[in-house]
């Protein structure tokens, strides 16, 4: 059995390469777009360099607003993004997991199954990244970052969760039309 894993990890049995190739689609995605979350973190996105373009645009938005007005929208914006980024990141974890954009399985393991599991891994994603902006001298990492960041992961598995609860109450629906047994 250990030899077979070996050949599957390798990719050099005739059934192990086109696993790996399916592991690694789905995957890759999930990969890719933690790096992207991670590279977010960078001084080039500190809140002193966003506002550079962010500001003139929320005042062409709002001409009458006030500064402070103006740095509540630009402060909320930010948060917002963060929410949005692990949403996603949540998303494509799922689909890493179950190959598609929903949880599987029944109601029991797949909320607390493998969005647990799911919100697990972006949660230290998540307190990678704001460990790191701790050590920049031009952002701060935060709990409540932390927080905003887990708050849009679980919306985006609360949402995953009733997209699949959707599709299998009209799959249910159409088996009781047809008569299906």
């Amino acid at each position: 059995m250990k030899e077979r894993r070996v050949l599957l990890l390798q990719g050099t049995s005739a059934e192990g390469a086109p696993h790996l190739r399916a592991l690694v689609r789905r995957w890759l995605p999930a990969v890719i777009w933690t790096g992207v979350v991670l590279g977010f973190s960078s001084d080039a996105l500190a809140a002193a360099q966003t506002s550079r373009v962010l500001l003139p645009l929320l005042r062409l938005v709002f001409p009458a607003a006030d500064p402070e007005t103006l740095d509540a929208l630009h402060l909320g914006l930010r948060k917002l993004a963060h929410a949005v980024e692990y949403a996603i990141l949540a998303a494509l974890y799922a689909r890493a997991m179950s190959g598609q954009f929903r949880l599987a399985g029944s109601v029991k393991g797949a909320l607390l199954g493998q969005g647990g599991r799911i919100l697990l891994g972006v949660a230290l994603v998540a307190a990678v990244d704001e460990y790191r902006q701790s050590l920049s001298p031009v952002r701060t990492g935060s709990i409540r970052d932390w927080g905003i960041d887990l708050l849009g992961a679980s919306l985006a598995l609360m949402l995953l969760w009733l997209a699949r609860a959707r599709s299998r109450g009209a799959s249910d629906d159409m088996e009781k039309q047809t008569g299906s047994w």
